[in-house]
């Protein structure tokens, strides 16, 4: 069976404090991250918090205020997929050295 890298659908986050910290908002139902750790959340982090049934706008506010004080930084998000139908075929829009380039989709087979 081929490796899949499906790391492109995955927003990444690190808890930028010297402590130990709660995020009540990241999903599935909050998580404590140590010191500097990083963690993978399926999705675009923006719109798993915005879509959450229960406790949409208080975990809005918490992810807005952890972002402006600095308590938590978002390393990546996934990239955009784009559709190119006169080659019927999907490429993915990320930066590489300051530059926007297009890719190969992250799904496609590693062997």
């Amino acid at each position: 069976m081929a490796l899949m890298d499906v790391t492109c659908f995955y927003t990444e986050v690190r808890n930028s404090t010297l402590l130990s910290r709660k995020y009540a908002f990241l999903p599935p139902h909050g998580r404590t991250l140590a010191a500097g750790e990083t963690v993978l959340v399926l999705g675009d982090l923006r719109s798993c918090v915005a879509n959450h049934p229960d406790s949409r706008l208080r975990s809005q506010k918490a992810l807005e205020t952890a972002l402006s004080d600095d308590t938590l930084d978002i390393i990546r998000t996934p990239e955009p997929i784009l559709y190119d139908q006169t080659t019927d075929a999907s490429r993915m829009l990320k930066l590489a050295g300051g530059v926007l380039v297009l890719d190969d989709p992250c799904w496609e087979s590693l062997a």
